[in-house]
Formats: C-alpha cells, sequence, structure tokens
C-alpha cells in the first residue's frame, strides 16, 4: 500500500486537493512512480476533498483537513460574485453585534450538545470526538475572546468620547452660522438656548434606552 504523511497527503503537488473540476487523490506514490488518480476522497467519508483512504484518508488529522477544505470551498462559492458590501458606521456597534451573535452560537450549540447521548462515534477507523463537541468548544474560545475585547477596549467609554466630540463639532458650526446670519445678539443667544434644551433631551432619551437598543 502506497502511504505519505498527512501533511503530503493534502498538498501533494504544492496544491491543496478537492478544487479541480474532477478532483483527485494526487498523493505521491510510495513507488515513485507518479501521484494517486484516484478520486479526491474515495473509500473515506468525505468523498471529493482530501487524499483517499490508501493514502492517509481516514485518519482524524486528514479527515479533519478534508473537511475544512470542503467548507472554506463551500463558503468562496457562495461569496464568488458579492460585491454588495457596505461600510460599517459604528464599529462600536457591531462589534457589540457580533458579541451578541457569538453568544447565540455558542448557546444554540449547547443545546445541540446536551441531546447527544455519547461524545465519541466510531469511524471506519479509530474513535473519534463528535463534530458538535469541537464546534461547541471553537464556540467557547471564540465568543470568550470577543467578551474579552471588548472589556480590554472599554467601548461604553470611547462611545461617549465620541458623542462628545461630536457635539463639539455641531456646537461649533451652530456658532459659525450665527456669526454669519446677521441675527441679533439676542436672538442668537435664545437660539443657543434653545438647541442647548434640545440637545439634552436628546441625551436623556438616549440614555433611558435600554443598552441593546442606544
Amino acid at each position: 500500500m502506497d502511504t505519505v504523511s498527512a501533511s503530503e497527503a493534502m498538498t501533494a503537488g504544492g496544491q491543496p486537493q478537492g478544487r479541480g473540476k474532477h478532483p483527485v487523490c494526487g498523493a505521491r506514490k510510495k513507488t515513485g512512480d507518479g501521484t494517486c488518480g484516484r478520486p479526491a476522497g474515495w473509500g473515506t467519508d468525505h468523498v471529493g476533498y482530501g487524499p483517499c483512504k490508501l493514502h492517509g484518508g481516514c485518519t482524524p488529522t486528514v479527515s479533519l483537513g478534508a473537511e475544512r477544505e470542503r467548507t472554506g470551498q463551500e463558503a468562496r462559492k457562495a461569496l464568488e460574485g458579492f460585491t454588495d458590501f457596505a461600510p460599517v458606521a459604528d464599529p462600536v456597534e457591531r462589534l457589540r453585534l457580533l458579541a451578541g451573535r457569538a453568544e447565540a452560537w455558542m448557546t444554540a450549540l449547547e443545546r445541540k450538545v446536551a441531546e447527544l447521548t455519547s461524545l465519541r462515534y466510531e469511524s471506519k477507523t479509530a474513535e473519534q470526538i463528535r463534530g458538535e463537541i469541537q464546534l461547541y468548544e471553537r464556540a467557547m474560545a471564540a465568543t470568550g475572546k470577543v467578551l474579552t475585547d471588548l472589556a480590554r477596549l472599554n467601548l461604553d467609554e470611547r462611545s461617549v468620547r465620541l458623542q462628545e466630540a461630536q457635539v463639539t463639532l455641531v456646537a461649533g458650526a451652530l456658532t459659525q452660522a450665527l456669526a454669519e446670519s446677521g441675527l441679533a445678539a439676542g436672538v442668537q443667544a435664545s437660539i443657543r438656548v434653545r438647541v442647548a434644551e434640545l440637545v439634552d433631551a436628546a441625551d436623556g432619551q438616549q440614555t433611558a434606552l435600554p443598552a441593546g437598543r442606544r
């Protein structure tokens, strides 16, 4: 039987397997006479991706790599031709939204894990941890990282400073506009007072909103 290392099998010829129109195993034969021409993933549970079963395709490491290749290829196909991207106007709010989604995804996986009757399953070659467990562990790590980053960034304080800077800019623009308007000094003063009252009222309404709606 021809055998190669997992890294050689997954990158035979220097190219990842499973991207061609008709992907093949591509692993170098032990005899040295070329590469394996069997279909990618032949005899494994990841048919169409990665090396065949005769070249390490059933080992846990290679199986995981083939699954990642499949997921990556599907993601690339989904993004092909997709150019309708909108700029991020409020990165602070988007980071908070990302944290919320990460927690929701982790919670959904936690429910899936709770429904499992066993944490492992038997493959063709060995006992392996279920994919739900692996996804849940990654979700916990990712959620923890996002929350840690949010705490380190002190986003609430930065948001306040940003709002204060915006108010300062608006106040400066208002002062300049009034100075150029030719209005009487008393009228200008009244306008400034009224604008200040409206800003305070708006700020009070913003503070009263729940954190998730600010």
